[in-house]
């Protein structure tokens, strides 16, 4: 197991490499301030004003939109399953 997660560490190094020697000192400072894997609420800093894309947002609520759409869907689904008006072609059990 412990040589397999070495294994997996192995392109992180070698990713980490190549980053320090595209940008030097800037991305030693971006390592030092920022956790690796687990999140630090401590680090975050709140900003006085955001700015954002508009076609950004747009685009994001079109896609979330399509995931909330597709629950009545399968909800519908669902209950012509249960009322045997189609047969079930692909029993699980």
């Amino acid at each position: 197991m412990w040589a397999r997660a070495r294994r997996l560490s192995r392109p992180r190094h070698k990713e980490a490499a190549h980053l320090e020697s595209l940008f030097g000192q800037k991305i030693r400072d971006y390592a030092r301030q920022t956790p690796g894997f687990w999140p630090k609420p401590s680090l975050y800093r709140d900003v006085e004003e955001v700015t954002f894309s508009p076609a950004a947002l747009k685009r994001t609520l079109r896609d979330g939109l399509l995931f909330i759409a597709a629950l009545p869907a399968i909800e519908f689904l669902e209950k012509v399953r249960h009322s045997d008006f189609v047969p079930v072609l692909f029993p699980l059990l």
